[in-house]
This record gives C-alpha cells, sequence and structure tokens, in this order.
C-alpha cells in the first residue's frame, strides 16, 4: 500500500511553499467543479470538507512531468501540428510577394 503524503511532506518534496500548494488545490478544486481555471492542478485526497488534504507520490510525480519544460523540444512540435490562419497575410504580417497565400503552402 502506498503512503500518502501529507500537504507539508507534499510542498517539500514540490520544493514549494505550503500556501503556494494549496493555491494549487484550491484551483484543481474549481477545475473539479467544472469552472475554467488557468495554471497548473494537482490531484490530491480528501475525505470530507474539513479533513487533511493527502497526496500519493505518484500524483506529484505526474504534477512535475506535466509542468516540466524541456528547452530542447521546439513548443510547436510539443503542441502537436500548427493551425493555419485563417487571416489575411496583410494581417499576419507574412509577405507573399502578391501571390494568392493559399497556392503557397501547396
Amino acid at each position: 500500500m502506498t503512503r500518502l503524503l501529507t500537504m507539508t511532506e507534499a510542498a517539500d518534496v514540490l520544493g514549494y511553499s505550503v500556501n503556494s500548494l494549496r493555491r494549487i488545490v484550491d484551483r484543481s478544486r474549481r477545475k473539479a467543479r467544472g469552472q475554467r481555471v488557468r495554471g497548473p492542478t494537482v490531484k490530491f485526497f480528501q475525505a470530507t470538507r474539513n479533513s487533511q488534504i493527502l497526496f500519493r507520490e505518484r500524483w506529484l510525480i505526474d504534477f512535475i512531468d506535466a509542468c516540466t519544460v524541456d528547452p530542447n523540444i521546439d513548443v510547436d512540435e510539443s503542441r502537436g501540428p500548427a493551425r493555419r490562419s485563417s487571416l489575411p497575410p496583410s494581417v499576419t504580417g507574412k509577405t507573399t510577394s502578391g501571390l494568392d497565400a493559399r497556392l503557397l503552402d501547396l
């Protein structure tokens, strides 16, 4: 059976303060309710509203992996194929030398 970590222990593992981790937990709670949130979220366990918040080590590892930025991977490649802009070249700033921009991407 895996041991569950307390808020203080989890904050130490992540290198965060307890208050910072508590903000992430609050954000995670809002996301679980279906609200839109900005920023990372983390899985946690809490039996009742007033009980202690606990974390599995695996959940913290998943959180670290999700928030890790690898400078060796191009941002566009990590997000999948880039979407084409539907804006005309005059708005996007791309020059087409007077040619139809749709013909340049064949």
